[in-house]
């Protein structure tokens, strides 16, 4: 029993909580200003008083660390959950930028699409076919291959029963005067073509 008693009175003295602190630090300042006044009653020196005050403050900070190591602890661990929502948000962005650069390379593609499935003439061709411009032309045989085309995309259709053949038949020679309205219709395809194009022109 008497050995058991000895280990349990040989135990460090727990370390003082934080509610303890502030108990503590603002007492021994009162008992240090009442000191101070009782030494100054008896004729000692200021400057030794300074001294003293200072010495005091320094080992109560030295032996009741704790609370400022655990002060310190906290603050570590914030800035460690801060660094970490900050490198969140930073992925998160890159991820967004990253989407964002490939939507843009799938438009590139899209306008290089659209821009290549005519040439210049026959997007020509399907604006005066769908009333945007003049029609009247002159017959040549590069404009009717690039008619055959628009018709095989099924962007123009035969107006009234005629089409192709019939202008053919009609005006099958260089130079001959004719209306493409009187022989092609644009069709739905037709007029979706010529929307994307427009859009893609403005960009």
């Amino acid at each position: 029993m008497i050995s058991v008693h000895l280990l349990q009175t040989s135990r460090p003295a727990p370390p003082p909580t934080r509610l303890g602190m502030w108990y503590l630090v603002p007492g021994l300042a009162l008992l240090a200003v009442l000191a101070g006044y009782v030494i100054l009653a008896n004729g000692v020196n200021p400057v030794v008083v300074i001294v003293l005050g200072i010495l005091a403050a320094t080992f109560l900070v030295f032996a009741h660390s704790g609370p400022i190591q655990e002060i310190s602890t906290d603050l570590k661990s914030l800035k460690v959950k801060f660094q970490k929502q900050i490198q969140g948000q930073q992925e998160q962005i890159k991820g967004q930028e990253e989407e964002i650069n490939g939507l843009g390379d799938q438009v590139g593609i899209l306008k290089l699409v659209v821009r290549g499935l005519v040439t210049r003439h026959m997007l020509s061709h399907l604006n005066k076919i769908a009333g945007l411009q003049d029609d009247y032309v002159r017959f040549e045989w590069s404009m009717y291959n690039e008619l055959e085309h628009l018709d095989a995309m099924d962007y123009v259709a035969p107006h009234n029963g005629t089409g192709l053949q019939a202008m053919r038949n009609d005006h099958g020679h260089p130079g001959s005067e004719l209306r493409l309205k009187d022989y092609l219709d644009i069709t739905p395809e037709g007029l979706k073509y010529l929307d994307a194009w427009g859009q893609v022109s403005k960009e």
